[in-house]
């Protein structure tokens, strides 16, 4: 569990939580940008269209990040029928968004990773990699097509009507579906977010 790390190692510890909130408030900030370049402005009416963590901390969400590895931070409020850009794909890009964001904060650390200039081993590398890693996680745990994560919001966009009783199961049972995925679906979100944190790095 990353809590031990408070007792093992403090400064580590203080490592992950800084890169949990940036990670974060970078994934919901994209969610909120998004919207509101679409046409959506609730997200900013609410004060959400920051990088300020305060606005975007979900406790519990990030509780669960820093004991089992997995979490999320507090949803950005949209309102798909205000996203006049892109009536069709708007809930979509808004939901893929906070995923993009994180991914490709974790390319340019990654980048700056393989330039190969900071010491091997330095504290500066060692929070670079775990921010790349916190990044990683967020975004694959997100693109779960399970309510309320964002891969929901990606997967009805394009579930044919045909198909609306598998949204209504998803909706229904989402809770015990979340449940399960972190009990027993873990090994193989760990197992994409190597393969991901590999080609990066």
């Amino acid at each position: 569990m990353i809590i031990s790390l408070l007792f093992d190692n403090p400064i580590m510890f203080l490592a992950w939580i800084v890169a949990v909130v940036i990670a974060i408030s970078i994934h919901e900030y994209a969610h909120a940008w998004s919207a509101f370049m679409l046409g959506d402005p609730t997200a900013k009416d609410q004060g959400r269209l920051t990088i300020n963590p305060l606005a975007h901390i979900d406790w519990m969400g990030m509780a669960l990040l820093l004991i089992i590895g997995i979490g999320w931070g507090k949803p950005v409020p949209v309102n798909n029928y205000n996203l006049r850009k892109s009536p069709k794909y708007g809930p979509a890009i808004t939901a893929v968004s906070g995923a993009c964001a994180n991914l490709i904060l974790a390319i340019f650390l990654g980048i700056i990773v393989r330039l190969d200039f900071l010491p091997v081993g330095s504290f500066v590398m060692s929070f670079l990699v775990l921010t790349i890693q916190i990044n990683i996680i967020l975004a694959v745990f997100n693109l779960i097509p399970i309510p309320p994560l964002d891969g929901s919001h990606i997967l009805f966009t394009f579930l044919p009507q045909k198909y609306e009783n598998i949204k209504r199961f998803l909706m229904q049972y989402h809770w015990f579906l979340l449940i399960g995925l972190i009990f027993f679906g873990r090994k193989l979100i760990f197992f994409i977010v190597d393969r991901v944190f590999n080609f990066i790095i």
